[in-house]
This record gives C-alpha cells, structure tokens and sequence, in this order.
C-alpha cells in the first residue's frame, strides 16, 4: 500500500481556549473534494491517522488534540513542519489473496465495520515484509 505525500510549514492554530488546535493546508490536496484520512508527522514525529477536512475560505485543516501537543512540545502559534501522507485505498495483496482463497477470512473481513477495515488494512499494510503482512492478516482475521 503505497502513499504520496505533502511536506509543508504551518503555524499552530486555534479559535478559541476551549477548542482543540488545528492546522491548515492552503493548498491541492491531491485529487480530493471531501474530507478523507491521511498519515501525519509533525517535525518528524508521527502523531498517526488524522481526517483531512475541507475548509472553503482556507484550504484544508485537521485537529490536534491537547495530549499531541503536549508530547510534541507545541503550543498555537508555533511553527511546525507537515508532513501528510494520504492512505491508498487498496488493499494489501497479501490480505486480498487470504480473502479470496479463504470464506471465513472473507466472513470476518465482512463482519468488520468500516473503520475496523481500514485500521485492519492499515495494520497489515504497515509491514515491510510479505510474510508479515500475511502473518498479519491470517492473525487478525483468526486464520
């Protein structure tokens, strides 16, 4: 499961004390229209899967949490440095090969709801090695 990604400078923003902070990406956010899950660093650090969501009069944004700020360092107004990689939508061939050959893989990957399927998917994906992602998806899918 390959991804693009986007690397840019942002400051730290909030509204208000009693919102959480966000960050804003002024520009083409691939081929999207509608918000959709990408990977994010901050300087570096990985702080995982965040919603990318549309904002007309300034782009894109996604939140960060009090505890993510808190274990970066960062406060609003600090300047960071993005990166957003944006999740393919395919799934490993590893686990589409466990799904056809196998009904009840294919009946458990059915009984998931859809968020428990992409975290699955992205679990098995994150493997660098072919045998672990079918490791992976065979433990997972109770193989």
């Amino acid at each position: 499961m390959k991804s693009e990604s986007i690397c840019f400078h942002a400051k730290i923003e909030r509204i208000a004390p009693d919102l959480p902070r966000f960050i804003v990406y002024s520009g083409k956010a691939w081929d999207e229209t509608g918000t959709f899950l990408v990977n994010v660093s901050l300087d570096g650090v990985p702080i995982g899967l965040r919603n990318l969501i549309p904002w007309k009069e300034r782009g894109w944004h996604f939140g960060l949490s009090q505890p993510v700020c808190r274990k970066l360092g960062v406060e609003t107004g600090d300047s960071v440095r993005v990166e957003m990689r944006r999740i393919r939508k395919e799934r490993p061939q590893e686990l589409e090969e466990l799904l056809k050959s196998n009904p009840e893989a294919q009946r458990a990957w059915d009984a998931l709801p859809t968020s428990g399927r992409r975290d699955f998917m992205l679990f098995v994906a994150e493997a660098k090695k072919s045998e672990t992602r079918m490791r992976r998806a065979m433990s997972l899918l109770g193989q």
